[in-house]
């Protein structure tokens, strides 16, 4: 069986996210006590008892859903079930990053910890944002984009699956694509839980000072499969970490195509591990749509996932 594991991003978040795994874990328990001793900062306790408001702020977002997705991680491989290929939506490519032995744990608490304080000393919070255009093909919304883009800056973000591309940019801009959408019969608008306008080229500084961080870190060769978002293929030989990580904060999420060449790759099993379900939701919407796709989707969030996803590995 060839298992993918994929990690949730931004707007994931809610309070109570990773203690069941943490209460039942040693292993994921020392990750959320190291994390904690790295950053100075009690991450455990705004994971598990954070307010809407500190968790929704990208400077705690950030570490609080990466420490998640780690302590998760290492609770899954604690009971035997290892990945052939990693990937990550946007933050959770951080940890993917950790889970093909790229960046060492530690070092990418550091990262995500100053990623999310160059993304908001960037964009202040408050002037953009980011909302889902659902039932509208790409080629709509990109029209939609184009239209609203006479006003300010606002762009494709993330291509999740199928008719579900994410927009974002200045609020008045933004605010036309709304209108523009409803007008063309979009199924639906639905605003993110997030605090700054990702993925656009309004955080292009902050890539490049993202890559003068990463040169300070050992970065390896994959052991395994990794695909990054910027390129949704494979990484090889030829590419460049630093830069695929710059771009990464401000290149679109080409999400739907990633999950498309794990297919491609022969995945049996995509398993989603983190706070929330909406990758998961995402990966059957485009798995629909390949013919004779047989891949089984999976979602990890608790102590009893967990247990259902051994079972199900074990079954084969």
């Amino acid at each position: 069986m060839k298992i993918a594991f994929v990690f949730p991003g931004q707007g994931s978040q809610y309070r109570g996210m990773g203690k069941t795994v943490y209460d039942e874990y040693d292993v994921a328990k020392e990750i959320y006590q190291k994390v904690d001793n790295v950053t100075n900062r009690n991450i455990t306790e705004m994971c598990f008892e954070g307010t809407d408001e500190e968790l929704l702020s990208t400077i705690n977002q950030q570490p609080t859903i990466h420490t998640t997705e780690i302590a998760i991680l290492n609770a899954v491989k604690s009971e035997g079930i290892e990945p052939d290929i990693a990937a990550g939506f946007s933050l959770g490519e951080y940890a993917a990053l950790v889970c093909a032995d790229i960046i060492n744990f530690e070092d990418t608490v550091q990262l995500v910890s100053k990623r999310g304080k160059i993304i908001q000393d960037t964009i202040p919070q408050g002037v953009g944002k980011m909302v889902a255009i659902i039932g509208l093909d790409r080629e709509k919304v990109e029209e939609i984009v184009k239209e609203a883009s006479k006003i300010d800056t606002v762009e494709c973000s993330n291509y999740n699956c199928p008719k579900n591309v994410v927009v974002s940019g200045y609020n008045d801009a933004v605010d036309k694509v709304i209108e523009l959408a409803n007008a063309a019969g979009a199924k639906k608008v639905s605003p993110l839980k997030v605090s700054a306008p990702f993925h656009t080229t309004l955080l292009k500084q902050a890539g490049d000072k993202m890559a003068k961080e990463l040169e300070k870190v050992e970065i390896r060769k994959p052991k395994i499969t990794y695909i990054p978002n910027v390129k949704a293929e494979p990484f090889d030989e030829s590419d460049d970490q630093i830069d695929i990580l710059n771009k990464h904060i401000w290149y679109p999420v080409r999400w739907e195509e990633t999950v498309r060449k794990m297919v491609d790759l022969g995945v049996d099993l995509i398993v989603e591990i983190g706070p929330s379900k909406t990758l998961t939701s995402n990966n059957k919407y485009t798995l629909d749509t390949i013919k004779n796709a047989d891949v089984k989707l999976m979602s990890v969030e608790t102590a009893e996932d967990i247990k259902k996803l051994k079972e199900a590995v074990k079954g084969q």
